[in-house]
């Protein structure tokens, strides 16, 4: 079997550029955090989205984003507004030290670019949370209006007359 997941060179350390950049959008979901952060690799693996979601869990155990469970099918996060006293230091430390981790080269340089050329298509701003579907996906209205129109059962239609059961003897 043929995998259709891409090797590409490991992008976690901007998944803190992804975050900081996601300031005042509004809600997002971890998916769209993971593809934002691994832009331009096709299909992302579950590892990758884990150590995203990982790291998400760390900013809300931090105090900086909230995590919301209720108004939609999959975990929505946002940023919360915080003060110094708010937020664990130790973790926000941790955080720029993972961020700082690789210096800053030309290629780390068009990584930034490409990352705020990508954002707004990847993750729109005050996206509603009801179009968000159980793996974090993000639909269309028309398209998710089309699967709830798919997914209403039609009346089977009913033949009478020559398939009746005495007709056949």
């Amino acid at each position: 079997m043929r995998s259709t997941y891409t090797r590409s060179p490991d992008r976690l350390f901007l998944v803190h550029a992804v975050i900081r950049r996601l300031r005042g959008r509004g809600y997002w979901s971890a998916h769209q955090a993971a593809k934002a952060t691994y832009f331009g690799n096709g299909r992302l693996h579950r590892q990758q989205r884990r150590r995203v979601r990982f790291i998400l869990d760390r900013y809300v155990e931090a105090g900086i984003l909230e995590r919301d469970d209720t108004i939609a099918a999959c975990p929505l996060y946002r940023h919360r507004d915080v003060s110094l006293e708010d937020v664990d230091l130790d973790m926000v430390e941790k955080f720029e030290q993972h961020a700082a981790r690789r210096r800053m080269t030309p290629s780390y340089e068009m990584n930034l670019k490409m990352l705020d050329h990508y954002l707004d298509t990847i993750v729109p701003r005050d996206a509603d949370p009801e179009l968000f579907n159980e793996h974090g996906h993000l639909l269309d209205r028309e398209l998710k209006a089309w699967r709830e129109l798919t997914r209403a059962k039609s009346e089977r239609p009913r033949v009478l007359g020559y398939l009746g059961a005495g007709s056949l003897i």
